[in-house]
């Protein structure tokens, strides 16, 4: 039952998001939905990592605990993601731009974080 649910739950915001989203491309272009996620991206960096992160969890897996417990797996996630997190905060203070290579090393980082810290394998 939960997994009709969750399915139909999934269907229905990918419509939904895609149908608003259409909006402000049609009207507002600069207000899309990738378009605001961009701009949030050159003040904080680190939502790449975020992303990343989500895209690890949902679409990989890795079958054990690499530290030996989901605890510490999950541990070891929240401190890149803080740890990250202070640095995107120094490099605000620092830099008035983040090379684009950097997003795509930010995303990958967290792809991997994802795959071996938060599995759902």
């Amino acid at each position: 039952m939960y997994q009709t649910i969750s399915a139909g739950l999934i269907i229905a915001v990918v419509v939904c998001v895609g149908l608003y989203d259409l909006m402000p491309a049609l009207y507002a272009e600069d207000a899309t939905i990738s378009h605001v996620l961009r701009s949030w991206s050159r003040e904080w960096p680190v939502l790449a990592y975020l992303w990343g992160v989500l895209a690890g969890h949902f679409f990989l897996g890795h079958e054990h605990p690499i530290t030996g417990s989901e605890t510490d797996d999950a541990f070891m996630l929240i401190w890149t993601s803080w740890t990250l997190l202070i640095l995107n905060l120094f490099w605000r203070d620092v830099s008035t731009s983040t090379p684009e290579w950097a997003y795509a090393a930010l995303l990958m980082l967290g792809v991997i974080a994802g795959h071996f810290f938060w599995s759902q394998v």
